[in-house]
């Protein structure tokens, strides 16, 4: 795996684009390769991780803008998850980078592993205007 060109300088983006035209909304650079999958809510919140900087975040589905972040205890790999029980809605995630992704992921690694900590763990977090 390699950097993608005229994206040297940070680790991959999300990229919002509409589909009844092909033409791009936005688009969020990331500082570090991005590993996970993403998750929008009805309330217009897209999570995401999956960095070896750790970051579990949200963004405005709208407009790309980072609303909140919040530091795991390691790097994430597989895609966010959002439930509801009795009214109120949460959104799960769970870090634990290791693996295969430092063994065969060549120049991404080698440029955007920072000895990111290993270890699992499930991220739980309850919405605001939930219940």
């Amino acid at each position: 795996m390699h950097v993608m060109p005229g994206h040297e300088g940070g680790g991959g983006f999300i990229k919002a684009i509409d589909v009844t035209n092909g033409k791009t909304k936005w688009e969020h650079d990331m500082t570090d390769a991005n590993w996970s999958g993403l998750v929008a809510t009805a309330g217009g919140v897209l999570f995401g991780g999956g960095t070896d900087t750790r970051d579990f975040f949200a963004l405005d589905k709208a407009t790309g803008k980072r609303l909140w972040s919040f530091r795991t205890n390691s790097g994430m790999v597989g895609a966010p998850i959002t439930y509801e029980i009795d009214g109120v809605q949460y959104v799960a995630t769970v870090s634990g980078f290791g693996g295969a992704i430092p063994i065969w992921t060549g120049e991404i690694k080698d440029k955007f592993n920072h000895n990111t900590p290993q270890g699992g763990v499930v991220w739980v977090f309850a919405l605001k205007g939930a219940k």
